[in-house]
């Protein structure tokens, strides 16, 4: 589990992928250029940027989930 920005020294290039793709969606997804999705699959297989994509979609959804719902995290104690 990670908290706030990803480490400036990550040098793994598949990190710094899957990192920047997903900084990018949750940005602007209409406005990712094709050539990441060339150098993606230089990196990763097809099947793989699947898991990527959906694993950041739903993180995504999970997060807006929780901020518009405000449920009550610490129950009745």
């Amino acid at each position: 589990m990670s908290f706030g920005a990803p480490s400036e020294h990550i040098v793994d290039d598949r990190t710094v992928l899957a990192t920047g793709l997903a900084r990018a969606a949750l940005s602007d997804p209409h406005s990712i250029h094709p050539g990441v999705w060339d150098e993606l699959r230089a990196h990763f297989s097809e099947k793989e940027i699947l898991e990527l994509c959906y694993c950041i979609g739903h993180y995504a959804g999970a997060q807006l989930f929780t901020v518009l719902m405000k449920p009550d995290l610490e129950g009745d104690q």
